[in-house]
């Protein structure tokens, strides 16, 4: 009986720890997939900017 007890003890902080996990990896999985977003809003935001720029920047030059 003590035994029984002690191994539902330990499952039960397993599987809290486990949702501790599962949760945690979802918070870094959506701060990741966050993260690219904004990398990949930046890029097109530069890419954008420098096309504009280009032809000005010619026309300066020369």
């Amino acid at each position: 009986e003590p035994v029984k007890q002690a191994v539902s003890e330990i499952m039960e902080m397993n599987r809290e720890s486990n949702e501790q996990l599962l949760r945690r990896m979802g918070v870094l999985k959506a701060e990741a997939e966050t993260q690219s977003q904004t990398r990949t809003t930046l890029r097109r935001v530069q890419g954008a900017y420098a096309k504009r720029l280009s032809p000005v920047h010619w026309e300066v030059i020369t």
